[in-house]
């Protein structure tokens, strides 16, 4: 019985490439994007040594992380513009 890191487990079901295996096998001919427990089951989920999920795992919450960040970042951006257009323009 292999155990897999559950950090590792979500970062593989959010990525890309698990994107396009669902696509493949999983989501071919419906609208709507729905999975049965036994296609899960059939997904190729590679399980490397725990070591190797640990250190996965720590990417994909950095990248989380970052990501959160860049939202953030991007919305503190939109801000400055309004607030800037709006004392230009004669706003409070």
């Amino acid at each position: 019985l292999e155990l897999i890191n559950p950090i590792y487990l979500a970062g593989v079901l959010r990525s890309s490439w698990m994107e396009q295996e669902f696509e493949i096998r999983v989501m071919r001919s419906t609208t709507i994007k729905l999975i049965t427990l036994k296609q899960l089951g059939e997904l190729p989920i590679p399980c490397p040594s725990l070591q190797e999920q640990e250190i996965l795992a720590k990417l994909f919450l950095e990248i989380e992380n970052l990501n959160e960040l860049a939202k953030q970042e991007s919305l503190v951006r939109v801000q400055l513009v309004e607030a800037t257009i709006s004392k230009l323009f004669g706003g409070n």
